[in-house]
C-alpha cells in the first residue's frame, strides 16, 4: 500500500502560470504513479503527451461553456495524463456537471487522433441542466465524440452499468450529503471494477469535505480490497488515486 501525505506529493505553494512548468510537474507526478506501481507492476513511467494536452485545452476553451469550476490547470493536466497513461477502455464519471471534468479524463480517447482506445466513455449527473449543458459542451468539441451521458442517480447509473469499469472518477455532490456518497458508491461499483482499475475520488484534500471523504479515504488503505492508494495533494481540492 503506497500512502502519499502532503510532505510526500505536494503542488508548489502557488501553482505556476507557465505552461511548460505545469507539464514538467505532470510528468513527475505521473512518473511517481508509475514507480509505485500505479500502471503495473515493472510498468515504465508514461510521458506525458503534453502537445495533446494543450491541442484539446485551446479547443476546450474555444467550445465549452463552464459556469464556475474548480478544475485547475494543474488538475486538468493529471486527469489528462491519467487517462494517456492507463489506457481505459471504459471510463465512467460520477457527478459530471457540465462535463469539465469528464473532457479531460475522456480526452485521450476523443476523436480525431485518440491516444486511447475506448469502448465507452460514460458519465451522469442528477441535474437535468447540467447534462444538457455537458452534451452541449462535447458536441460543440467534436460531434462524433460517442460520449454517453445521462440524467440519472449515481447509484442507480452504478447498478445499471453492465461493462467492467477500468476507470472510474467520483465527483458526486449535494446539499444534504456533501461528498459522503464517496463511500457508498464505491462500495456499490466494486464488483463492476475491472481488475487494474483506477478509481479517481476529487476533493479529497479540501478543507470542506474533509470529514465527508475520510471513511473513503479509510476504505481505499484496505489492503485486502485495494492494492494502493495515494492521496495527491496537487492543489486545494486534491485527488486520490486509488489501484484496484
Amino acid at each position: 500500500m503506497t500512502d502519499w501525505g502532503a510532505s510526500e506529493l505536494t503542488a508548489p505553494a502557488q501553482e505556476p502560470a507557465n505552461a511548460a512548468e505545469l507539464d514538467g510537474i505532470t510528468a513527475d507526478v505521473l512518473a511517481r504513479l508509475a514507480a509505485a506501481g500505479f500502471f503495473g507492476d515493472g510498468a515504465a513511467s508514461p510521458a506525458f503527451p503534453a502537445d495533446r494536452f494543450a491541442a484539446l485545452d485551446e479547443r476546450v476553451r474555444a467550445t465549452f461553456a463552464v459556469p464556475h469550476t474548480t478544475m485547475t490547470p494543474l488538475a486538468r493536466r493529471l486527469l489528462f495524463g491519467l487517462a494517456a497513461a492507463h489506457q481505459p477502455a471504459v471510463s465512467v464519471v460520477l457527478g459530471t456537471f457540465v462535463g469539465y471534468a469528464a473532457v479531460w479524463l475522456f480526452g485521450p480517447a476523443l476523436p480525431p487522433e485518440p491516444l486511447v482506445t475506448a469502448r465507452l466513455l460514460a458519465g451522469c449527473d442528477i441535474f437535468d441542466a447540467a447534462i444538457d449543458q455537458a452534451r452541449a459542451n462535447f458536441a460543440a468539441l467534436q460531434p462524433e465524440h460517442g460520449v454517453r451521458l445521462e440524467v440519472a442517480d449515481a447509484y442507480e447509473f452504478v447498478d445499471r452499468f453492465a461493462e467492467p469499469i477500468d476507470l472510474l472518477y467520483l465527483d458526486v455532490d449535494s446539499a444534504e450529503h456533501g461528498k459522503r456518497d464517496y463511500l457508498g458508491l464505491l462500495r456499490r461499483a466494486q464488483d463492476r471494477l475491472a481488475p487494474g482499475a483506477l478509481v479517481l475520488a476529487h476533493d479529497v484534500t479540501h478543507p470542506y469535505y474533509l470529514d465527508d471523504v475520510a471513511p473513503y479515504q479509510e476504505a481505499v488503505r484496505d489492503k485486502a480490497r485495494f492494492r494502493r492508494t495515494a492521496t495527491l495533494h496537487i492543489d486545494p481540492c486534491g485527488l486520490e488515486v486509488t489501484l484496484v
